[in-house]
Parts: C-alpha cells; structure tokens; sequence
C-alpha cells in the first residue's frame, strides 16, 4: 500500500520495489526514478513499491531521522574521538623529533671520535695553533659544531685515554675536558692501547597531550687512536 498516488509525485521520488511473491514473470525495479516508469510497473502488477522517500528542506520526512539528530550525534562523538586524535598526533610528532636528536647526537659524537683519531696528540701543545685550545677542548668544539651549537660544551666529554677498559686513564689533563682529570666513562674496551672516548648528552622532551616526559638522549663513542 502506498501513502500517497505515485502518479501524482515528481521525479525526485524514489521508489523501492521488489519481485511479487510466486509471481517468476515479475521484473524487480531497483530504486526507480520518475512518474512514468514507477507507475506502468505498478498498475501492471509486475512489481509492489513498498516504500518511497520524498525529501524536503527539513531532511527526509519518512523512513530515516532528521538531520538534526544526525548532526548531533556527529558532534559528541567528535568531540570524544578528538581529544585522543590529537593526543595521539602529538606524541607521534614529539616522539619523532626526539629520535631524530637521539640519531644527531649519535651521529655528532662518533664524527668527534674519528676527528680525534686522526690529530696528533702534540698538535696543541701551542694552544695557539688550535685557536687557543688544547686537544680535548678542539675535538669538543667539533662535536658541539656538528649539532649547531645545540648541546653546550658542559654536556660534551672527550678524552684520549689508555689502559684496561675497566679503569682507563687520560694521557695528561689537556687530554681530557674533566675537571678532575678523569677519562669520561670506563668503556669496558679490550683494547689497552690509546683510544679516544667521546659523550654527549642532550635534554629533550616528549609530550602527548597534558603529560610530558622530559628525556636525556645520551651517545658513547670510543675511536681507535690513530697517530
């Protein structure tokens, strides 16, 4: 049955109709548009319009809510799906830049280790020749100039240092840019022989929404001395 004369509807309504029950000769009429078409195959019993939909300014006005509601729905659950979106980009995005400056430290400190595998131990024992400083204090300024002066020189260690792996000793205080003297960790090396250690440490911070988590990216290089 249907609720208004079809033959009376203009082209814009559609009309749904399927086989008649026991009836093979029928032909189905899959979403029919305009008056003419709709109407043959109905008065010629060939298929049964079930159900029409006509639409209006205010949404369809049977058979699906109104947009409205529609819309309604959409905005809550945007707004609960957003926050976790965001969240998420943001801590993919931090997480990202961090890694990129843990692999830059990395990098920085093992081109500071080949560096300082290949300059005489002697070459500054004149500061004057290496800018006024001593052999430590060049190959930490190289490693600071590999990141663009993004890790301050505190935050760098170099030290050209000998003996066990377990307690390696600097060859002399202008080897080594700790204050005490010190090598700059003990390097477990099996290698007994003169070796350059180099570490770098720079803060980093990786946040995902309202929580943050402040990050120490770290690198340990020891380079086989050269000269």
């Amino acid at each position: 049955m249907i609720n208004e004369d079809v033959g009376d509807q203009p082209d814009h309504v559609f009309v749904r109709a399927f086989h008649r029950k026991g009836d093979p000769a029928a032909t189905p009429v899959s979403n029919v548009t305009g008056t003419a078409r709709a109407v043959a195959n109905y008065r010629s019993g060939a298929t049964m319009p079930l159900k029409k939909y006509t639409t209006t300014r205010a949404g369809w006005r049977e058979g699906r809510p109104r947009r409205s509601t529609e819309l309604g729905a959409a905005a809550v659950e945007l707004a609960m799906v957003l926050p976790l979106f965001l969240a998420l980009v943001l801590g993919i995005l931090t997480g990202g830049i961090a890694m990129d400056h843990k692999i830059g430290v990395t990098n920085a400190a093992r081109e500071a280790a080949r560096y300082g595998a290949i300059v005489p131990a002697s070459q500054c024992a004149d500061t004057t020749k290496c800018g006024g400083r001593n052999w430590a204090q060049l190959v930490q300024a190289v490693a600071g100039d590999r990141l663009s002066g993004e890790v301050p020189a505190s935050q760098i260690c170099v030290a050209l240092v000998s003996g066990s792996g377990s307690s390696p000793v600097p060859v002399d205080g202008t080897h080594t840019t700790r204050s005490d003297g010190s090598a700059c960790y003990n390097d477990s090396s099996n290698d007994t022989g003169q070796r350059v250690q180099v570490t770098m440490t720079r803060t980093d911070r990786m946040q995902v929404f309202f929580w943050a988590k402040d990050l120490a990216l770290s690198a340990r290089v020891v380079a086989r001395f050269e000269q």
